[in-house]
């Protein structure tokens, strides 16, 4: 396990594709990460597909741990992780189309339920305990998420917050990693220092002040 002292400009080691996001969309909420193609279907979703104009082909199915759904008259699974409901419609288009069942099949795919993404809140914070982004939100800078949270203990070492992350290879392989903040600089600073993003998996964890 390693650990970063995170001081002054910020890299943040095996996030990768932060360019393709757009940063502070939302007016009200300038420290929140949107992705701009829209939300990316993950396993657990629970989504409603069906081609217009055949009802027998309507389905509403749970995606798999694998990112897989199965449909009607195409065999094996069809995996549709990562992609937004649109490009998931295009793409099971295409399998019907190489399956010969429809030359240019309408798809429709909508999501019924969301999985629940989770960052987890350990030690001094007003409320530990799982934290749930909106479904739509990629990202939230650490100050952010803390203060959506309800905040700190007035006993927490703010000096020292410690996330743990866990990060994938090249061979996806996954390791945790550790970075150390100084949420309190940050809060008295305001918008001086680059976004510390935090990322759903994350873990934070806050120790108690020595007085």
């Amino acid at each position: 396990m390693k650990t970063k002292i995170i001081c002054g400009l910020i890299t943040i080691i095996g996030i990768t594709n932060i360019s393709s996001l757009a940063y502070g969309q939302n007016p009200q909420s300038p420290n929140i990460l949107f992705n701009p193609t829209g939300y990316k279907l993950g396993p657990g979703d629970v989504v409603k597909i069906g081609v217009f104009g055949e009802p027998e082909t309507l389905v509403t199915v749970k995606i798999s741990r694998e990112g897989t759904v199965r449909l009607r008259y195409i065999d094996g699974e069809v995996p549709i992780m990562g992609l937004t409901p649109k490009a998931a419609e295009e793409f099971i288009s295409q399998q019907y189309f190489k399956e010969r069942i429809y030359r240019k099949a309408q798809v429709h795919v909508s999501i019924t339920e969301y999985t629940e993404q989770h960052i987890m809140f350990i030690g001094k914070f007003v409320k530990a305990g799982p934290f749930t982004f909106p479904p739509e939100v990629e990202a939230m800078d650490i100050v952010e998420v803390i203060t959506r949270n309800g905040g700190f203990q007035d006993i927490a070492k703010t000096t020292e917050v410690k996330i743990t992350r866990m990060v994938h290879d090249k061979r996806g392989s996954g390791v945790k990693e550790t970075y150390t903040v100084d949420v309190k600089a940050r809060m008295e600073s305001g918008a001086q220092h680059d976004p510390f993003l935090i990322y759903p998996g994350d873990t934070l964890h806050v120790g108690e002040k020595l007085f």
